[in-house]
This record gives C-alpha cells, structure tokens and sequence, in this order.
C-alpha cells in the first residue's frame, strides 16, 4: 500500500512539470519549433569579432538537440536562425536554461542589419539581467524574413545548456508552471527541517538534528544550483554566487555520510564501516568544502562533481548493506536514497555531457530529493508505530504485573505479621544479649588496666633497649672508621718509612759523590802548588834574562863608542853594535811583560789554591753534617719500625672490638624483636577476659534460640 502511493506521488509529481516546447499561434500563425538548436564553432587561438563570426562559413552541426562540452573553458559562438513569415515583427524571448554560465554575449539584429550586444552571467550582478529570470531570457524582436541571432559563451562550470524561444504568453506559461513547483519543492524541504527540529527537541536524538543540517545544506545547494540563491540570497555577491555550489555539495555530501551511519544502527556499530565512510566520504567531504572556497572554480567543480559520484555510490552501497543486515529503517534509506542516487547520477552524467539535457536530467536530483523526502517521512511514520506498538506491549506486561502484585501483596502481609512476633522474640533476646555485653565489658575493662600497666612498663624497657640499641649501632658504626683509620695509618707509615729507605740511599749517593769531589780537590791543590813552583822559577828566569839585557845593551854602548873611535873602520861594527842595542831592548822589554803575566798566573794560582783549601774544609763540614743526618735517619727508622709493630697490635685490637660490637648489636636486634612479640601478646591477652568463657556459652544458648526463629522466617517466607 505505501509503495503504490509512493509511485503515484512520484507520478504525478513528474506529470505536473510541463514540457519544455511550446507552440505559438499569432495571428493565425503557428509557432511550432520552440526548441533552438543552434550551430557552434569553437573561438580557438584568435579572438572573434562579431564581424568575424558573420563572416563565418564553418559552422558545427550539434549531434544532440542540446549542448553539452562537459568541463571546458574554452569560449564558444553560436549561432541560431528565425524565418518569420508573416510582416510584422514578433516579439519574442530567447532563454538558456542553464544558470551557471559565466558569460554570455548575445547579439540581437536591428533593422538596419547592425546588432547590438546584451552582455550577461553569473559573474555579474544579477540586477544587470535584461529579464528577471533565474535563466538568461533576452527578448528578441523577429523581422519578417530570415533573421541570424549570434551568442558568444564562455565559462568555468559545466559547458551544457539547452535553447528555448518563446512568445510572451508562453513564457508566462512556463513560469506559471514551473515557479509554484518549485515553491512547493522548497516549501515542502523546510516543512521538513522545521519538523524534524522539533522532534529532535522533543526526544533529543542527534540523528534528527543531523538530518536537519543534512536538509538545510541540501535547500541550499539546490537553490545555488538552480540560480535561485543568486537571484534571493546574494544577489551582489560575486565570487560566492561562483563556490558556493561546490562547497555546498562537499558538504551536503559530508552532512548526509554522518546523517546515515548515524541514523543506521547496523552500519554505527560496525567499526569497519565507520572507517571506510570516514576515508572516503567524511574526510574529504569536509576537506573539499573548505578547499573549494580556496581553489580555482574550474578546478573546485570538477573535483567535487567526481567526489559525489564516488560518495553517491558509497553511501548507496552501505545503504543496501544495512538493509540485507536486516535493518528496519535502511528499507526507506536505501529505496529512498536509491532515488537520489539515481538523480544525482543522472544529473551528474548530464553535467559531464554523457547524457543530453532534457527534462529528466535537468530536473533529476529534484525528483530525487522529493523521493527522499517521501520515504524519510515513511520511515518516521514506521518508528512511531514501532514505539506505540512497544508502548501496547508495556501496557500488556503493567497488567499482569499488576494482578501478580496483588497476589503477592497478600502473602507478604501474613509474612510480616509473622516477623512483628519474631521481631518481639528478637527485642528479648538482645536485652539479655546487652545484659551479658555489660557484665563482659567489667571484665574487659579490668583485663585492659592491668595490660595498660604492663604495657607502660615495656614500653619504658623498649625505650631503654630502643636507646641501647642505638648506641651499639653507633659504637659498631664508629669501630668501623677507626678499623679505617687504622687501616690508613698503616699505609702511611709502610710509605714513610720506603721513602725514609729511599732518602738514605738519596744520603748514601750524596757521601759517595762528595768523596770524590774530595779526592779532586786534593788533586788539584797538588796541581796549583806545583804551578806556584813553576811561576816562581819563572820569575827567577826572567830576573836572569833581565840581567843579560842589561849586560847586552851596556855591551853595545860601549862597542858603539869604540866604533866612533875607529872612524870610517868602525861604521859597519857601529851598526852591528847599533842592532845588539835594539835587540836588547826588545829583549828587556818582552821580558818585562812575561814578568807581569807571570805576577798574575801567580797571583790566580794562589787564589784558587786558597778557594781550594777553604772548599775542602767546607766539605769536610758536609761530610760531618751527612752523618749527623744519616744517624738521625736511622733513628726515626728505628721508631718508624717500632710504631709500625705498634700499629698492628692496635689493629688487630680495633678488629676485636669490631667483632665484639657486631655480636653485641645481633644480639640487641634479637632482644628487640623478642620485646616486640612479648608486647604483641601481652596486648593480644589484653582482648581476652576471663568472662569469655561463662559469655559464650550464654551466646550460644540465645544463637540456637535466634536461628530456630529464622528457620520459622525462612518456611513463611518460601511458603
């Protein structure tokens, strides 16, 4: 039954769309070839004038009674021609379908075989439009006879339009028509936004709330796709009129992905297909809405057009998981969705120029989303008697359970009259059970003075052993760093008395060298003592050689007088004599100056033979002195030999002391754990009376009185 009226609604839905040609009588004139189909020729390289395209004989034949380029930029002209029969001019209106083009130049002949241009798009105001129209309308004035109508398009979106020419009545005809539809469309959509609103208010479920955004988005993206938006919502707005249509189809698309896994039980609880949804639907449904408003709008068109063929198929296909799955609310989704799917298909096969633009392409995501629409409203129907059938079945069950209560109510009833008797059973029987705690309290408290003083007394004791404790830690701790001490004080004086060894050998090295230095010195006092002979032989031998000088040159005075005395005879003996006379002179002078060198090699010799005496008397106090300090060194070794045998006695003493601290603190440890478990029992008798035995026995008593009584509870209570 819902599905035959689902189809005749879809029906007649589609027979209230009126066809897009229209015969046109004026004057007994029938205008029969509403539909243009105009010739093209794509502007390649070089810009074309409208004089050039006149001009031009090539003109395109279109295979299809529209146009369809898909995806291009590249501008194209087009061409259209009228034979108006009759004599008078028909005024007509020329429109493309098609509200996305960015930029058409239409031009219209005027009488005289001039034209005039009319320039418009969606990248102008839409107040600059000739005719207000969410399609492009120019009115044209038809001459009698053949008229050419010229049309330059260029654009960024989707290259595909269709051609219609009209008379007046038949534009008021199709606006007539198509507007209250559109209305109703659109109307019906935010009936359903505000619905589903209240209901999510009411009940508070998010997949209604996600159902209204996913309908809002979708309102607004088939206003901006049918030029609606453009035309009521920002007219002015440029570059928003441009991206908002693929922004709002990313995002329609992300809203309606969270809308379905949420919506859908089978597909929110299965992890595998939140992932899948989430890579290929969500994530780049929400990127590409917000990358659409940054990329170029060629670019951002064709990559959200690809997008929502990929996410239609996906979200069709989850849809149809679900409903195999058994899912009771995917039966609408998926027939529901189906017709979307379908419509936005075919709608996006048009845009790529795979199918033609006719009435079913043009308007398939609207009959699409009016499906949808229909069986949400199925599925909302079914829920509420899902709930109301539920709420019968509740009403059922209140019922009986009501009658069972009843029943019960009157069983309980003699159940509690038999536990008020029990009950009085139960006061007698704790006031003799307080009568007993009393007279085990006395004993209790007895029991606890006399531990309390026995525990101030162990406890004193712990103190003093606590103490003593802790001073035979201390003493132990303390033995051991004199143990260290010692230790380190017998390295010291192992290393004093190696370096006192090696210092008298150091002394022993010293006497030796300063023998020899000994023996040398005497050696050379020997030396200059004969040198001191020598220079005074010396000096005897020069006072000799002064005196022949003396005698030599008295000699050659005298023969030089008797050379005078013989004359002329006697000049070559004067000259002889003459040279003896120098010759002794030379030879007292030379003399005189070994004399002097000799005072002085004389007065050095006796110089250094006093230095040397004086540092062999010196040396002899060293030597006196070095045994002083050898004496002395063996000495202090003596002692050093002596403290060391000492030291080791005192070591072996501290190493005594240490066991005897060690033993004494192991000891101390075992008397302190000893106190600690004898104050652990004396507070353990303290908890124990000697009442308890008379009070247990009395407990018992009234514990086999009470449990007979609860046995009686327990038949009532199962009876």
């Amino acid at each position: 039954m819902k599905l035959s009226l689902s189809i005749f609604i879809i029906i007649m839905f589609f027979g209230l769309f009126p066809a897009s040609v229209y015969s046109l009588s004026i004057d007994g004139v029938a205008f029969s070839n509403a539909t243009v189909v105009p010739y093209f020729v794509e502007e390649k390289d070089k810009l074309l004038t409208i004089a050039d395209v006149i001009n031009n004989k090539d003109w395109n034949k279109p295979e299809k009674e529209t146009i369809n380029f898909g995806f291009t930029t590249k501008p194209y002209w087009f061409k259209f021609t009228v034979q108006n029969n009759t004599k008078e001019i028909l005024n007509l209106f020329f429109r493309i379908s098609y509200p996305m083009l960015d930029e058409i130049l239409f031009y219209v002949p005027r009488s005289d075989g001039t034209y005039y241009e009319i320039k418009t798009g969606d990248k102008y105001p839409f107040k600059y439009r000739e005719v207000v129209d969410v399609g492009f309308v120019f009115p044209v004035a038809v001459y009698p006879g053949l008229n050419n109508y010229y049309f330059r398009i260029q654009t960024t979106s989707s290259f595909n339009f269709g051609c219609d020419l009209y008379s007046a009545k038949g534009y008021l005809k199709v606006l007539n028509t198509d507007q209250p539809l559109i209305w109703m469309y659109y109307g019906l959509m935010i009936v359903m936004v505000v619905f589903n609103f209240f209901v999510f208010l009411s009940i508070r479920d998010i997949a209604y709330l996600l159902y209204t955004f996913f309908i809002s988005s979708w309102i607004l993206l088939q206003m901006s796709l049918n030029g609606y938006a453009f035309q009521y919502l920002w007219p002015d707005s440029i570059w928003w009129g441009n991206n908002s249509l693929p922004f709002f189809m990313a995002l329609t698309i992300f809203l309606c992905g969270i809308f379905l896994l949420r919506a859908t039980d089978v597909l929110w609880n299965n992890k595998k297909v939140k992932i899948i949804y989430s890579i290929f639907v969500l994530i780049p449904g929400f990127t590409l809405s917000l990358g659409s408003l940054a990329l170029p709008y060629h670019a951002a068109i064709v990559s959200t057009t690809g997008f929502t063929i990929m996410a239609v198929v996906i979200l069709f296909t989850s849809q149809l998981y679900a409903f195999i799955k058994g899912s009771r609310i995917a039966r609408f989704f998926a027939i529901g969705f189906a017709g979307l799917a379908i419509g936005v298909l075919l709608y996006t096969l048009k845009t790529f120029g795979v199918l033609p633009v006719n009435f079913i392409t043009q308007w398939s995501i609207q009959i699409g989303s009016s499906i949808v629409v229909i069986f949400l409203s199925f599925a909302l129907a079914d829920r509420i008697n899902v709930m109301r059938k539920d709420i019968e079945v509740l009403y059922e069950e209140k019922k009986i359970s009501e009658s069972e209560a009843l029943k019960k109510a009157s069983h309980f009833e003699a159940i509690v009259n038999a536990v008020n008797v029990m009950s009085n059973d139960f006061i007698n029987v704790s006031k003799e059970l307080e009568s007993i705690s009393k007279t085990f309290s006395e004993v209790s408290g007895k029991q606890v003075e006399m531990t309390s003083h026995i525990q101030e007394s162990f406890s004193g004791l712990q103190m003093s052993l606590e103490e003593l404790h802790n001073a035979l830690k201390a003493q132990k701790e303390q033995g051991k760093k004199s143990q260290e001490y010692v230790v380190t004080m017998e390295h010291a004086y192992t290393a004093l008395l190696s370096e006192n060894k090696r210092f008298l050998g150091i002394i022993e090295s010293i006497v030796s060298t300063a023998k020899n230095a000994e023996n040398t010195l005497n050696t050379m006092i020997s030396s200059m003592n004969v040198l001191q002979q020598g220079s005074q032989e010396i000096e005897q031998f020069v006072a000799v050689i002064d005196e022949i000088s003396d005698k030599i040159n008295l000699l050659s005075l005298n023969a030089s007088i008797e050379a005078a005395r013989a004359g002329e005879a006697g000049r070559g003996f004067a000259v002889v004599a003459d040279e003896i006379g120098k010759l002794a002179a030379a030879t007292a002078e030379q003399s005189g100056m070994i004399s002097k060198r000799v005072a002085t090699i004389a007065s050095d010799i006796n110089s250094i033979v006093v230095l040397s005496r004086e540092s062999n008397t010196a040396l002899s106090n060293i030597f006196s002195l070095i045994g002083t300090v050898k004496e002395g060194i063996v000495s202090f070794q003596q002692v050093v030999n002596n403290q060391t045998d000492e030291l080791h006695k005192v070591k072996e003493q501290v190493m005594h002391i240490d066991t005897l601290s060690n033993e004494i603190f192991q000891l101390s440890e075992k008397i302190k754990d000893v106190m600690a478990n004898t104050l652990e029992a004396i507070t353990t008798i303290s908890t124990m009376a000697d009442g308890i035995a008379t009070t247990n026995i009395k407990i018992k008593e009234y514990s086999t009185s009470i449990s007979e009584k609860s046995d009686r509870l327990s038949i009532l209570v199962k009876g």
